[in-house]
């Protein structure tokens, strides 16, 4: 869902609790992902799910947001699934789409 006011669109997922929630991502971002990733809302999930159970991929990113060993909050979960996703496209960027 795209909102036209603040250039974002918005996904939805199923959170730990098996409620849904939702991410936005910027509409450029979005865009590139949807090209390299194909469903993003799978996608999403799945980063999601990898953040929660702590698979090793995703550690060089966490390690970039500061914990106490308290659980991240979702809008911590949300923020690093925004880096995970920038950092997906970052290499299909061409100078000229600045």
């Amino acid at each position: 869902m795209m909102n036209n006011i603040t250039g974002k669109t918005v996904f939805t997922f199923i959170n730990e609790s098996g409620d849904e929630s939702t991410l936005s991502l910027d509409k450029f971002v979005a865009d590139k992902l949807a090209r390299s990733v194909g469903d993003i809302h799978a996608w999403i999930q799945a980063q999601y799910q990898g953040i929660i159970a702590g698979e090793e991929c995703f550690a060089k990113v966490i390690k970039s947001f500061k914990r106490r060993g308290e659980p991240f909050s979702r809008r911590t979960i949300g923020d690093i699934i925004r880096v995970v996703a920038f950092m997906r496209i970052a290499s299909e960027i061409n100078d000229s789409e600045f």
